[in-house]
């Protein structure tokens, strides 16, 4: 993880001890980490919670014109947040993630 998202870590750290109790303030939290973001992971953020389907690092790159490395590390990251899910698929051309917004 970069230093930059230092601040970041410690609200994903606190959200994850809230979250363990049901009564929790889960959403706050999750906002405070989305408010926390640089602008263009807060605008892929956003977008992927438009899309209709799970999207993949080859479509983060087409649409926000990123090279393969940035799309993929900003969407690991996010998930590193909790802010997304992610399934790995295999298939005859290897291994790919898939992320969707987490609710």
């Amino acid at each position: 993880m970069t230093p930059r998202f230092a601040h970041i870590r410690q609200l994903v750290t606190l959200r994850q001890v809230i979250a363990r109790n049901p009564d929790a303030v889960d959403g706050l939290m999750r906002a405070a980490i989305v408010t926390a973001l640089p602008d263009q992971y807060r605008k892929v953020y956003d977008w992927i919670g438009t899309c209709y389907s799970p999207v993949t690092s080859a479509m983060v790159m087409r649409v926000w014109d990123l090279n393969h490395n940035h799309a993929s590390t900003l969407l690991k990251e996010l998930w590193d947040f909790g802010l997304l899910e992610r399934t790995q698929r295999l298939d005859e051309n290897g291994r790919t993630f898939v992320y969707k917004y987490a609710p």
